[in-house]
Parts: structure tokens; sequence; C-alpha cells
């Protein structure tokens, strides 16, 4: 399990992708889908702590659905992140390892780390959250789209914030 604090800061989505954009970090059309939503704000500002762990540090011995995924989540003392916190950590987070498969292919595992947030819809063609990863040194930000039954492999790894922060 790794610890990474970021930094929330307010700003709008029009800056939001000027900042992604000076940081040469890519998107794909999902993030702008999940970024429009009204649930994703960026007002907060402050200092957040924010776990990496793995799907099998949380107790799972085969893969797990989203849904599973956060209720054991929950009784381990993480919660959700705040849909804007992938943002944040795509910010902070700037020693993520480089991933050896294609930018365009699946990327559950092979060093992307997949935010956990409560999904903002209930439509499986909505992104359900935020997931990160490097290849070949470009930063990646993208949305991911997954049905409930989708079942995430336990290499996967997976950012929480702690459940006694807001």
């Amino acid at each position: 399990m790794k610890k990474i604090k970021i930094n929330k800061f307010k700003t709008t989505k029009a800056d939001l992708y000027n900042i992604l954009q000076r940081e040469r970090v890519l998107t794909n059309q999902s993030f702008d889908n999940f970024i429009a939503d009204e649930k994703v704000s960026f007002s907060q500002e402050g200092e957040k702590t924010l776990v990496i762990l793995k799907l099998e540090e949380l107790g799972f011995k085969e893969p797990a659905s989203l849904k599973e995924i956060i209720e054991k989540a929950k009784d381990k003392g993480y919660k959700p992140c705040h849909p804007a916190d992938g943002f944040y950590l795509r910010l902070d987070y700037k020693n993520q390892e480089d991933s050896t498969s294609s930018p365009y292919g699946k990327s559950d595992s092979d060093c992307s780390i997949t935010i956990i947030s409560d999904p903002i819809r209930e439509e499986h063609s909505f992104p359900k959250g935020l997931n990160m990863r490097k290849v070949s040194g470009q930063k990646y930000l993208r949305a991911y789209i997954c049905d409930y039954d989708y079942e995430f492999p336990l290499d996967t790894e997976l950012a929480f914030a702690l459940d006694q922060e807001k």
C-alpha cells in the first residue's frame, strides 16, 4: 500500500483542460463526458491523502466487481474518492511506473491506477471513474466504463480516500 498526498485547488473545468495540456496529460472522450457531469466539481481546496493498493491487498482471492470493491474497502477504513480526485492524483503522483502495454489497450493492470469513486450515474455506458497510467513516458488520465458485472483482476491497483478525511 502507498499513501499519496494530493493538493486540491479550485479550478474551472475549462482551466482543467489547460492544466492537463500544460502537464502533457492525454485524456479520452469518456473523460470529457465524466468531467462534464454536474456532480464533478473542482471547488474544494486543501490536502487529502489517498491510498493505492492492489485488489488482493483488500482481501480478495478472486476478481471482484466495483460494488464488491467499494463495500470491502469501506469495511477496511477506505472510502471512494471524490470524482475529481483522479485529476489531482494525476498531477501529484510523479513516480508512476511505465506500462508495457499499448496506451489504447485494456488498462486494469500493468502499472495503471484505477481511482475508485461512487458511480455518479447508474447508466452502464457512463464512466464509473478515472484511470491513470503512463506509457513510454506519456501520462494519461482517462475515464473508464464498465458494467456492474465486470470483475477487476486481482493485480489491479486502486486508489481510495482514507475514511477519516473529508
